[in-house]
C-alpha cells in the first residue's frame, strides 16, 4: 500500500488510480494523519460504503455503542456458553 502526504499530493485522478491498483492502495495523509484511502472495491467494499452512508444503520450502530458502554458486553466464550457450544462448533438454533 502507498502513502502519500495530502500537502505533497499534485498527481491526476487517473494517475491516483492505476496507482492504487498497482500498489493494493493508496492512503493520502492530512497533517500526518490518514485521511483518505483509495483502492479496488469488491462486492463487500460496496455493501460497507452503501452502509456507512445509510443514516438508519449508523444511528442503529451508535446507539449499540451506547449500550454497550452502559450494560457492558459478552465475552465468546460467555456466548458459546449460552448458545451450548464449544470452540469450532456451529450453534443449531
Amino acid at each position: 500500500m502507498k502513502t502519500l502526504r495530502l500537502e505533497d499530493c499534485d498527481i491526476a485522478v487517473r494517475n491516483l488510480a492505476i496507482l492504487a491498483e498497482s500498489d493494493k492502495g493508496v492512503i493520502i495523509t492530512k497533517n500526518g494523519q490518514p485521511f483518505y484511502v483509495l483502492g479496488l472495491i469488491d462486492e463487500s467494499g460496496s455493501e460497507v460504503s452503501a452502509l456507512s452512508r445509510n443514516r438508519s444503520f449508523m444511528a442503529y450502530l451508535e446507539r449499540a455503542r451506547e449500550r454497550a458502554k452502559a450494560e457492558g458486553t459478552l465475552s465468546l466464550a460467555e456466548v458459546r456458553r449460552r448458545l451450548g457450544c464449544e470452540k469450532g462448533q456451529s450453534a443449531i438454533i
